[in-house]
C-alpha cells in the first residue's frame, strides 16, 4: 500500500541561550498527497535569521523541484537554492539543516551540519545521517584545500564548530551547503524516526 500510518510529535526549548535560534517545519500530506510527508529542522547559530527563513522557504522550494526532478535531486537542489537565497539576503548567521521527506514508503533524507536523524529498526538505533564536524578527515581536508583552517578545538577559522551549513557568508567557501542524501525504503520493522539538533544528542 502507498499509505503508511504516520504520527508526528515535536518539542522545542530555548535551553541556555538568551533567544531561540532554531526552527522547524512539519507538513503531513505534503503537497496535499495523503502518503507524502515532510519534516525539517534548522539549528541556527550566531542568530536566527537564516533558520527562520529556512523553515518557511524550504518546503516551498522543495515542492517546486519535485515537479521536475527525482526526489533525491530535488532534495539536493533545494539545499543549493535555499543557500543561494540566503546569500543574496547577506545574512551573517547560518544554520545546520536536516530534512526528511517520506513519499509512500520511500524515505529521502538530506543533511548539512550536525543535527542528527536516527531510525529505530526492530528496537535497534540506526544512524540515518552523518555529523559534519570540522575535525573529520574528509571535512578537514576540504576546509584546508579551500584556504581555511581548523583549530585543535575543532572550529573552522577558529569560530564555527561545524563543517557544513546553509548561510554563514563569512565562512565561505571553507564550509559548504552540500548535503549528504540518504534513501531508504521503509519496512514494517522500521518503528520510528527521531530528528534533533546537536544539543539534544550531546
Amino acid at each position: 500500500s502507498k499509505c503508511l500510518s504516520v504520527n508526528f510529535g515535536w518539542s522545542e526549548t530555548c535551553g541556555r541561550r538568551p533567544d531561540m535560534q532554531d526552527s522547524m517545519c512539519i507538513l503531513p500530506a505534503f503537497q496535499k498527497v495523503p502518503w507524502n510527508h515532510l519534516a525539517a529542522i534548522f539549528d541556527g547559530h550566531s542568530g536566527n535569521h537564516t533558520s527562520l527563513y529556512a523553515g518557511k522557504r524550504f518546503p516551498v522550494i522543495l515542492a517546486g523541484f519535485l515537479n521536475s526532478d527525482t526526489p533525491e535531486a530535488a532534495m539536493k537542489q533545494t539545499f543549493r537554492s535555499l543557500h543561494s537565497e540566503i546569500n543574496e539576503r547577506k545574512n551573517e548567521d547560518g544554520s545546520a539543516a536536516l530534512a526528511v521527506l517520506l513519499l509512500g514508503t520511500k524515505l529521502i533524507i538530506g543533511n548539512s551540519g550536525d543535527s542528527r536523524c536516527v531510525l529505530s529498526h526492530k528496537g535497534t538505533a540506526i544512524d540515518m545521517s552523518c555529523d559534519h564536524k570540522p575535525e573529520k578527515e574528509q571535512e578537514y581536508r576540504r576546509i584546508k584545500a579551500s584556504g581555511g583552517f581548523v583549530t585543535d578545538a575543532g572550529r573552522v577559522d577558529g569560530e564555527l564548530a561545524l563543517a557544513r551549513a546553509i548561510g554563514d557568508l563569512k565562512f565561505q567557501p571553507h564550509i559548504t551547503w552540500e548535503p549528504d542524501i540518504l534513501v531508504r525504503v521503509l519496512s514494517p520493522d522500521d518503528e520510528f524516526l527521531i530528528m534533533a539538533c546537536d544539543g539534544v544528542w550531546d
